[in-house]
């Protein structure tokens, strides 16, 4: 038997009563007071989840840091005890015939053993110049899978040959050319270094400079010319080329007087680093015009002002 839902109808008006304000407001009331009960209970019980949720997840939280705290403990102590990461291996990339390898290990010898994480490529440049103080660049890497430091070394390029000789009626001098060591050619960096090796290399393309005035045998890698004076220098053979037209062949250097000398195809060119070289070709200029190339057979003294002295 089904059944059906009749559409509402109003009470007959015999069966209605009448209902009094007081009957009315008294409703009212109650029926505020219970959606207020109501929405309060609800208030409570939202209120109550969210403090036991939050404290669930404080607990959490706090569980979660303790556990990845352990886990980075126990991180360290593997990394720092564990011989994992320990270098087992290294591998030293030359670039040039002068690096001394033998000597870069017996360098790096005390990193094996040494925990690759905790290996900062500072103190391994730091070993690599003590060993190769030539060296220009040290570049580090590091291979976590095979344990294997790897270091490649990039020297300073050498620029220039130098040969060494006694001033002029020292009493050790014998007129010819002296090398700093025995079966060994001396060189220069750009930046003036002197490097003094025996490894045969086609240096015939690199100029030739002689130094004059060097009581005391320079010091392989150590700083020989100021770069002060190799920047005038090559400012001077530049501008003699482009703007004089002449052929440098030959150029020598008096390390205590401060100067130089560079030899054309017609005379010796004397500079000195007292004043600027523009300063001294504009003494040439001045002595080209008012003597002529011919005037000069042997030098050109261009180093005091206002006067121009040669023979």
């Amino acid at each position: 038997m089904m059944a059906t839902v009749r559409p509402a109808r109003r009470i007959p008006r015999r069966f209605s009563r009448p209902i009094r304000p007081s009957t009315r407001s008294f409703v009212e009331r109650r029926h505020a007071r219970r959606r207020d009960v109501t929405r309060q209970w609800r208030a409570r019980q939202v209120r109550r989840m969210h403090r036991v949720a939050g404290d669930w997840w404080a607990a959490l939280r706090r569980w979660f840091w303790w556990v990845a705290g352990g886990c980075m403990i126990i991180v360290i102590v593997l990394l720092v005890l564990s011989p994992v990461f320990a270098v087992r291996e290294m591998k030293i990339q030359r670039t040039d015939k002068r690096i001394d390898v033998e000597a870069v290990q017996r360098a790096l010898m005390p990193l094996f053993r040494r925990r690759l994480p905790f290996l900062p490529a500072r103190e391994v440049e730091r070993l690599v110049h003590e060993a190769v103080p030539s060296a220009e660049r040290v570049e580090v890497g590091k291979d976590y899978r095979t344990r294997t430091l790897t270091v490649r070394i990039r020297l300073r390029r050498l620029a220039w040959k130098i040969r060494i000789e006694e001033p002029t009626g020292s009493p050790t001098a014998s007129g010819a050319a002296v090398q700093s060591a025995p079966q060994r050619q001396d060189y220069l960096t750009a930046d003036g270094f002197h490097v003094s090796t025996s490894v045969s290399g086609d240096d015939r393309l690199l100029p030739l400079i002689r130094i004059v005035d060097w009581a005391v045998r320079p010091a392989p890698d150590t700083q020989l010319l100021p770069e002060e004076l190799l920047r005038a220098l090559l400012a001077a053979e530049e501008k003699l080329r482009e703007q004089f037209g002449q052929t440098v062949r030959g150029r020598t250097v008096y390390l205590r007087a401060r100067e130089f000398h560079i030899d054309t195809a017609q005379w010796s060119l004397w500079f000195d680093l007292k004043s600027p070289v523009e300063d001294q070709l504009e003494r040439l200029r001045f002595f080209l015009a008012e003597v002529g190339p011919t005037g000069a057979k042997q030098y050109v003294d261009l180093r005091l002002q206002g006067r121009v002295v040669y023979r």
